[in-house]
């Protein structure tokens, strides 16, 4: 699965993925990103249980949480 993103400015973005409650369960990208540049991160699930999954974009200050359902 490939997930997307484009900021609005640099800096630095930390895209997390979290369990239904609440645990960490990929850390796909955190470092500096540059202004209008799409970025596609892959995230590899095969490890992971079917299920509802959070995606969360942090950048400067800001969050952004998408729900994901896996199925298998």
């Amino acid at each position: 699965t490939m997930v997307q993103f484009s900021l609005p400015g640099s800096g630095r973005a930390v895209l997390k993925v979290f369990d239904v409650l609440g645990r960490n369960v990929a850390t796909l990208f955190d470092q500096e990103a540059e202004t209008g540049r799409f970025y596609r991160i892959p995230f590899d699930a095969a490890s992971l249980p079917t299920g509802l999954y959070f995606s969360k974009l942090e950048f400067r200050g800001l969050q952004l949480v998408k729900k994901m359902t896996l199925l298998k």
